[in-house]
């Protein structure tokens, strides 16, 4: 089996979203900010407020000045320090994208893989999953490696890793193509919210 174009593609912008939100990330780079007055939640980060302290940081990203993703990054460094998961896996993605911090991918993979097989965080899980489909951080693309991870991610309730591991089955490209199966991680994660998967299972179940 090879990953497609579209997965490709699909992979490179859900890491970019993950920048610039917070949690399951509904925020798109479409808005000026949706994380809420950056004056409150330097206050309240200042007060010791986590979540405010992570939004701020996904706030600065999204403006043009690279003082201010810079800043981001320390934000982001600090809070995942005192153990906000959220900001630990936003700031693997500043190092994998370049975003206020030199780009690396290794650094990037070190703290997903601490976040998934130690903090059993299931979106870092699915970044792994995205690390061995396209060879990054020095590893030669390995399939099998994706499909565990996604699958892990999806088990510990991360739609995407579900959805991801659909697509491994329902591509027409892998020769063990197994429909029930896609069907069944499909399902997965549209109950855990996620719309691609949602559409993969209806078109499966049409034809």
């Amino acid at each position: 089996m090879q990953w497609g174009d579209i997965v490709i593609s699909r992979a490179v912008f859900g890491a970019l979203l993950a920048v610039c939100a917070v949690g399951t990330g509904a925020a798109t780079f479409a808005q000026p900010n949706p994380f809420g007055d950056p004056e409150i939640l330097e206050a309240e980060c200042g007060e010791g407020n986590l979540e405010s302290c992570s939004k701020l940081a996904n706030h600065l990203v999204t403006r043009n000045s690279e003082e201010s993703k810079a800043r981001s990054v320390e934000i982001h460094a600090a809070t995942c320090e005192k153990g906000h998961l959220p900001a630990c896996g936003d700031l693997a993605a500043a190092y994998s994208l370049d975003l206020g911090v030199e780009r690396d991918e290794q650094r990037a993979y070190e703290i997903d893989r601490e976040l998934c097989e130690v903090k059993d965080y299931g979106p870092a899980c699915g970044s792994l999953g995205f690390t061995y489909a396209l060879g990054k951080a020095g590893f030669e693309k390995d399939e099998g490696r994706a499909l565990e991870y996604f699958v892990r991610a999806c088990d510990l309730e991360y739609a995407g890793g579900c959805e991801r591991a659909g697509q491994h089955w329902n591509s027409l490209l892998n020769p063990e193509r197994d429909i029930a199966k896609a069907i069944g991680y499909y399902k997965r994660g549209c109950d855990l919210g996620d719309s691609y998967a949602c559409d993969g299972m209806h078109r499966l179940e049409a034809e």
